[in-house]
């Protein structure tokens, strides 16, 4: 008998759990591109299937988080079918490597819906001499001074993976290097740093 309670105890969990699962929205995100350079922006199509007519949770409060990057804007909600909805967000990323968009819904009846996609974020040898310029602009201003020398970490190591990375462009890494440790020790030994690199090819313009 106990065999038996337990059996069914785990069968019915088991179905709440098949439940849930059928109850949850159905979130699709589709990025306009797989691939993309550091500093563009992208546009993503985010589509939400409900699973009741009248839920409960507002489409508004969907939620989108960008790894490495933030959402910059999104068009109002458009519904295109009695239990469908959309938008059109536009996202940056700021780091390269495989970032993933995440969206999802969390509500009382339905509990918590996930829809994710990935998009691949690089540099070209241009892209990294004109998005390193710009962090050594802001850091010789003094904005965002430990944020910014962290995104230079991710050039420098872009950098320093490319075989073929020619000499100037190994200067650069060098030049970016001295910006991040300052940036350890002090405000205006980084601010110096990045004036003193500005100066420099490839970031003199």
């Amino acid at each position: 008998m106990k065999k038996l309670t337990i059996w069914l105890t785990f069968g019915l969990a088991a179905l709440t759990l098949m439940a849930e699962s059928l109850l949850a929205c159905d979130i699709t995100v589709s990025p306009e591109k797989s691939s993309v350079l550091v500093g563009d922006t992208v546009k993503v199509l985010v589509h939400v299937h409900l699973t009741h007519r009248k839920c409960v949770l507002p489409i508004e409060e969907t939620e989108v988080e960008v790894t490495n990057g933030k959402v910059l804007s999104h068009t109002p909600w458009k519904k295109t079918a009695r239990m469908d909805r959309e938008s059109i967000y536009t996202v940056v990323f700021y780091k390269s490597g495989k970032n993933r968009i995440l969206v999802t819904r969390e509500c009382s009846r339905e509990g918590l819906s996930e829809g994710m996609n990935y998009v691949n974020v690089t540099y070209t040898r241009k892209r990294a001499i004109e998005w390193s310029r710009k962090l050594l602009k802001e850091i010789s201003e003094g904005k965002r001074v430990k944020t910014n020398s962290e995104l230079l970490k991710d050039v420098i190591s872009w950098i320093e993976s490319q075989k073929n990375a020619d000499e100037e462009l190994k200067k650069a890494a060098l030049l970016m290097n001295k910006v991040v440790e300052a940036a350890g020790k002090s405000v205006s030994l980084a601010k110096n740093r990045a004036r003193e690199a500005l100066n420099q090819s490839p970031f003199k313009e």
